[in-house]
């Protein structure tokens, strides 16, 4: 052998004695030891390694401050523990999460929910993987245009760029989590979730949590916002006419039209009874002069009418319809018609205890479009993808048309509530909620799927969001005024682990510390009650010209994260399924599912 094929014959056979030596289970051990023994330490920004005391361990990570895993430069805040136990054996053996997982992805600038297991898949047909020991892996970079949304050191959500995605079968049961809030999330016992503890986001393993501990949800989650939908997208070509394509068509254009060349020259000749004008959409046997637009704006009128459908609504092959007896909730729908120059009729009906009233709007169009991105039937329908990352008005008004609709404002439970036969929906919703800074709760009752917005979001929910019928517009007006003289405590919505911020602050300023004990004991202090002792200790401060800058900029930040801490009620094991998924992501190597949860 030449010293070149004696080099890479010795490299293989070194891989296979490690791929036989290291197998999952004791990688998985290996892992838990290298995690819980560094779980303090963390790359800062100057890329020195510190521990939670803030003392050097490593002036530069590994001498070079690169992953070992990847072979690029570390990022800020990545868990020391972390990296070196993903850098033994298979990536992911040990972490990931159940396939029908529905985590949030944006795919060149388009945000929806996914399968992770499908989505995965999907990636590694396309690009190809590689096999590392028992798991599929395949290395992304920023080409690829995949990012979720990641949690921070400082509690803040940003979209990061996926690096890596990994798939191993599993053979052991899953951890289903659920929170106070009602979300859930299925993982394997190794997977990682975040705590906070002393003020650091760390990497906790699912089978080290426990009841009582608390882990993030998404609060506010930025999205990068859309003004417009293309129809093409859901609607084909081949059996729609788009006035685009039928003009290049006209124009001996290559183009894609839904009826043969007889057709078309019977159209051309102006046979047809309807035009089709150039930009719009029309059923391939098009009877009408509706001129609803191949592109069309994502604006309140727009959004009104998804939220009225959802919440109101129903669809069959030609018609759209949505049943509601008031006039406020009505007018927006018939503006939205009359915009596209759709026809609608209107009729009471006696299907229930009392008289009702529907409105019908005639177009096939429309009523595929809502089939293909809400679903039919009360139990299918979903909030449409594109909502996730359309413009702040599109959204506000959908969310407004839907509870207006379907929801309720109860002054004697102090929430704004809304049900569906669908939890996708209402899973969907709680997640646009999150877009204005509105945390709901969620449970499921007698096979129905409820969500509660709870009363000290009211005047958000009131400034961002709104009603249009008189009866809610005053209900929800008298939990606002409740609000703000009653309401000061959310179960839900606390920070936790900041170490003894808050005694150190009381013990500078002269504050008698039992006013602080019990936080610091528990660890835990709803958003609002931290608020009144950050305006206490400022004003404490400039009263006694004492500096403590320091504990404040933690509190504050504590004050001003995306994320609430949500309480675990319930840990226990599920049937896996065959394949289990994983992100790497730059970062915190954090990513979060449809239900809001944060996970590493």
């Amino acid at each position: 052998l030449t010293p070149i094929q004696y080099f890479f014959h010795a490299a293989g056979g070194r891989d296979s004695v490690v791929d036989k030596g290291v197998n999952p289970a004791k990688t998985g051990y290996m892992q838990r030891r290298l995690i819980n023994a560094l779980q303090d330490m963390v790359v800062q920004r100057d890329y020195s390694v510190r521990g939670s005391n803030d003392k050097i361990v490593q002036f530069k990570y590994g001498d070079d401050a690169l992953d070992p895993s990847s072979g690029k430069q570390i990022a800020y805040g990545e868990p020391v523990g972390v990296i070196a136990a993903q850098s033994i054996g298979e990536p992911g053996t040990q972490m990931s999460i159940a396939a029908d997982e529905k985590v949030l992805v944006e795919a060149n600038g388009i945000i929806k929910p996914v399968a992770i297991g499908e989505f995965i898949d999907s990636l590694m047909q396309t690009h190809g993987a590689q096999k590392q020991g028992e798991a599929d892996v395949l290395n992304l970079d920023a080409s690829a245009g995949i990012k979720v949304p990641a949690l921070t050191q400082e509690g803040k959500i940003l979209w990061k760029n996926v690096v890596q995605c990994s798939r191993h079968e599993c053979h052991k049961d899953l951890l289903e989590i659920t929170t106070r809030s009602g979300r859930r999330i299925r993982a394997t016992e190794n997977h990682s979730f975040v705590l906070r503890k002393n003020g650091e986001i760390i990497p906790v393993l699912g089978n080290a949590l426990k009841t009582g501990e608390r882990i993030p949800v998404v609060k506010n989650l930025p999205t990068p916002e859309n003004n417009l939908l293309e129809l093409e997208e859901f609607l084909p070509k081949q059996t729609h006419w788009f006035g685009s394509e039928f003009k290049k068509a006209l124009a001996h254009e290559n183009a894609i039209i839904p009826v043969s060349s007889d057709g078309l020259r019977h159209y051309a000749n102006g046979h047809n009874a309807f035009e089709i004008d150039d930009g719009f959409v029309y059923p391939v046997q098009n009877h009408s002069n509706a001129h609803i637009p191949e592109t069309m704006p994502l604006n309140s009128q727009f959004g009104w009418f998804t939220g009225a459908y959802l919440s109101e609504g129903s669809a069959t092959k030609y018609h759209v319809g949505i049943s509601n007896t008031d006039d406020a909730f009505l007018a927006p729908v018939k503006q939205f018609a009359d915009a596209l120059n759709v026809k609608y009729c209107e009729k009471d009906n006696y299907r229930g205890f009392t008289k009702g009233h529907d409105l019908t709007i005639n177009s096939c169009v429309l009523s595929e479009l809502l089939e293909k991105t809400c679903g039919r039937g009360s139990g299918n329908k979903k909030v449409p993808d594109h909502a996730f990352n359309a413009n702040q008005e599109y959204a506000s008004a959908l969310l407004s048309a839907y509870f207006d609709g379907d929801g309720s404002v109860s002054t004697q439970r102090n929430c704004i509530r809304a049900s569906s036969n669908s939890r996708e929906l209402i899973d969907g919703i709680a997640l646009l909620l999150s877009r204005f800074g509105i945390l709901a709760t969620k449970h499921e009752q007698k096979k129905q799927f409820w969500l509660s917005i709870p009363a000290k979001y009211a005047q958000a929910f009131k400034q961002k969001i709104g009603f249009k019928t008189k009866k809610k517009q005053g209900l929800l007006e008298k939990l606002c005024t409740r609000t703000q003289s009653k309401y000061n405590y959310d179960v839900i919505d606390m920070t936790t682990g900041f170490g003894s911020t808050l005694t150190d602050a009381a013990a500078k300023l002269g504050i008698p510390s039992r006013y602080v004990n019990k936080f610091t004991k528990k660890q835990e202090i709803g958003r609002q009650t931290l608020a009144k002792y950050i305006q206490l200790f400022e004003n404490k401060a400039r009263e006694k010209n004492t500096d403590v800058s320091k504990e404040l900029s933690l509190l504050k930040t504590l004050l001003n994260e995306d994320v609430a801490w949500d309480e675990i009620i319930e840990i226990k094991k599920i049937p896996s399924t065959k394949y289990v998924y994983d992100f790497a992501v730059s970062g915190l190597e954090t990513f979060t599912t449809f239900d809001g949860i944060v996970t590493h």
